[in-house]
């Protein structure tokens, strides 16, 4: 299904752009390609990164467009975001920070436009480990991003954007995403600093101009200057009454098209099934459905719903070349705030074969076990791996997931197809 193309370090920084490509809050939400419309609640935009901090595309990209579509996600939760380059290739750049926004709709996000977009910075993230945050999406990690616990429910945009900084311009990635938050906070943020975009950057600010060159002079967070507006203090800011924020309980986003219950039902079954880790071969083999699906199908029908063969997963091994676009990082204590995991793109034909690496499918528990014990063991002036390693341990997880999303529209695809069956009878 993912073409991996295995050169990819190899191309031209001019010609590397790149796309959300998945979002996980316990339910992951799939990118949509360039040109593409999808069932998600990330926007289509084209892949193209905006060179002109004053283009009326740095409201969300290139071309972007709503996919009328909503996720839900608590007051105080956690998503991690994934980067690729074009469909099943790792983010290609590693140098420059990472900013999310938020923005309240006041109603439908749908009709949000440049105009209306009233932005407050929720997260920014340069350094970790002595890297650059943007350097571990070369491998498949991705980032995380923390909802404020007492945000005021409703619903918001959302506006994540990696800046990179190699060439002597700055090349801006903005994508956005519509979310219901959901929870007891009443905090609007209205009395914090708020942007627009265009118009929050300036080519002359600070953490812009150094672009190029200048940029390898940066080696930590504290060295690097933000652009935009100020990040908001969690607890501080506009609310619309006294009363003290609460984290909502409900912390699993939720697609808002309820015509899709029965494929969210369907694809929480094959998360929780931990021996289903074999794809389905084209030996004919067959789907059970529960009896309640089978009567809620057809009430006279005694039939087993049986499918087609599912087309097996090809694997693609990827090659992982060093990139060239900045000096090694060294090994600091600064603590990570990476929420690693590659994607589908990644091999999980083997396993690591150092002490630090992780099992198949490892849990996040045994994934911390791993990164505090290879950090324990690690020795001064020896490669450090042990970052490396902690992404493709968390990525087993992922993977696991994104296969199961893949299973389950066959499912759907087999149930239509049953349906149909039974319709002719």
């Amino acid at each position: 299904m993912f073409k991996v193309l295995a050169a990819s370090t190899l191309i031209s920084s001019a010609l590397a752009h790149g796309v959300i490509s998945y979002i996980d809050v316990a339910q992951g939400f799939t990118g949509p390609q360039p040109q593409e419309s999808a069932d998600s609640p990330i926007w289509t935009a084209g892949i193209d990164p905006v060179t002109d901090a004053y283009s009326p595309d740095m409201f969300c990209g290139p071309d972007s467009h709503t996919n009328n579509q909503m996720a839900s996600i608590g007051a105080g939760s956690a998503m991690t975001i994934y980067w690729e380059e074009t469909q099943g290739t790792n983010w290609p750049h590693n140098t420059g920070p990472i900013i999310t926004y938020l923005a309240a709709c006041n109603g439908d996000c749908a009709n949000m436009d440049a105009g209306s977009a009233q932005w407050f910075k929720i997260d920014q993230q340069a350094f970790s480990n002595g890297q650059w945050v943007q350097a571990t999406l070369l491998n498949g990690a991705g980032y995380q991003v923390t909802i404020p616990s007492d945000l005021a429910a409703g619903n918001y945009l959302m506006r994540t954007e990696i800046i990179a900084l190699h060439n002597s311009y700055p090349e801006f990635y903005p994508r956005c995403s519509s979310w219901t938050i959901t929870g007891g906070g009443s905090n609007s943020y209205s009395s914090e600093a708020t942007g627009s975009f265009p118009g929050s950057y300036s080519p002359s600010d600070a953490g812009l101009s150094q672009s190029g060159s200048g940029i390898y002079n940066v080696q930590s967070t504290s060295d690097y200057s933000f652009p935009g507006p100020e990040l908001i203090t969690v607890g501080q800011g506009g609310s619309d009454s006294n009363n003290s924020a609460q984290p909502a309980n409900n912390v699993n986003a939720q697609v808002s098209d309820q015509a899709d219950s029965d494929e969210r039902s369907s694809n929480d079954n094959d998360n929780t099934d931990d021996n289903d880790n074999n794809d389905d071969s084209d030996n004919g083999d067959s789907y059970a459905y529960s009896s309640q699906e089978e009567d809620t199908q057809s009430s006279s029908s005694t039939e087993d719903a049986t499918a087609a063969a599912q087309p097996t997963e090809s694997a693609n091994d990827q090659e992982q070349e060093t990139t060239s676009e900045a000096p090694a990082p060294t090994s600091t204590s600064e603590s990570s705030s990476v929420s690693p995991a590659p994607t589908s793109t990644s091999s999980t034909e083997s396993a690591p074969t150092t002490s630090c690496s992780s099992t198949q499918y490892a849990n996040e528990d045994e994934c911390e076990s791993k990164w505090t014990e290879c950090n324990n063991n690690y020795v001064p002036g020896e490669e450090y791996t042990c970052q490396t390693e902690f992404s493709q341990c968390r990525g087993q997880s992922v993977q696991r997931r994104l296969l199961s999303n893949q299973k389950m529209m066959i499912k759907r695809v087999k149930r239509s197809e049953h349906l149909k069956r039974h319709f002719r009878h």
